[in-house]
């Protein structure tokens, strides 16, 4: 089966390896690369800004700038009319005692906040921990809600993850998790168990497939193909208008066998359609169900 190669990923970390690096876009050695998404008919590309909790407020914020005001611009400019970049802050340790730089973030156009990452901050506790949101990370994920900007579950805590779903679904908004596997498949605590998931969809949310090889597998020796496994999980639970692609490419050490850039995502397609899955169904998670959940939410 041939489907157009059109993609929409709900996660990267490139823009924050370029900044530590300090390389350029048009030439590095990072996974995600301008060559191959040349290749592509349609790109819609989230890059996040992360910071580590080892970085006070005040030098996450500026590492945020350097990466919005320096990096993201020749971005944009590169992909052109071809694709279309999309800003999110992970690990949202620069709110830290400035819940101002919020409307900051919106102004700049970040569409996606990740609070946590690992271990707890000043938001709340990651899938590490048993800890839920801190007032404060309550009061930040409301805000959210507010200006626009759409809170992401991923790296989040069991605790916190239903505490953000509740207040999602008192404000009547849906959230998102932009690059989390089944923990039915591979039974990680990065990964969603399945009531999460379920909490995802009737939220009107999205969830993205994530290539980090101990999330697929368990390992870190995990095939590309074992993808497919977690896609198909996610669709037996009624999630065919859920499941997208949320690779983190440049967040992981390396990628798993058989991917040597995104164009190897395609290669997933056929053997989707062979195990059940309609084209339009394959077409709708490689681009259609996180295209239109953006046209909904204004990232676009």
């Amino acid at each position: 089966m041939t489907i157009p190669m059109r993609l929409f990923d709900l996660h990267c970390d490139t823009l924050t390896e370029l900044h530590d690096r300090n390389a350029c876009w048009e030439k590095n050695d990072l996974q995600l690369q301008a060559n191959d998404i040349a290749k592509l008919d349609s790109y819609c590309q989230v890059f996040a800004v992360f910071s580590p909790n080892s970085m006070t407020s005040d030098e996450a914020w500026t590492r945020y700038r350097s990466c919005v005001d320096r990096l993201l611009p020749a971005v944009r400019t590169a992909l052109g009319t071809h694709g279309k970049a999309i800003l999110s802050v992970e690990n949202a340790t620069l709110l830290d005692g400035h819940p101002e730089l919020l409307d900051r973030l919106t102004e700049d156009g970040v569409r996606i906040l990740t609070p946590l990452w690992g271990g707890d901050n000043a938001l709340g506790g990651a899938h590490d921990t048993e800890h839920g949101l801190t007032p404060f990370g309550a009061d930040i994920v409301r805000a959210c809600l507010t200006t626009g900007i759409t809170p992401d579950v991923s790296h989040a805590s069991d605790e916190a993850f239903w505490e953000i779903a509740s207040l999602c679904r008192d404000a009547g908004k849906p959230f998102i998790a932009s690059h989390s596997d089944s923990r039915v498949v591979c039974p990680h605590t990065r990964n969603l168990t399945d009531a999460m998931f379920r909490a995802v969809r009737d939220a009107g949310g999205i969830v993205g497939i994530n290539l980090y090889s101990p999330h697929l597998g368990g390992t870190e020796n995990a095939k590309l193909t074992d993808a497919v496994d977690h896609i198909l999980h996610f669709c037996r639970l009624d999630g065919e208008e859920t499941v997208a692609f949320g690779c983190d490419l440049d967040g992981i050490p390396k990628p798993p066998e058989g991917f040597s850039g995104i164009c190897d995502l395609f290669g997933l397609a056929e053997l989707l359609h062979k195990r059940g899955l309609s084209q339009r169904t394959v077409e709708n998670i490689f681009f259609g169900n996180a295209f239109r959940f953006a046209e909904r939410n204004g990232w676009l």
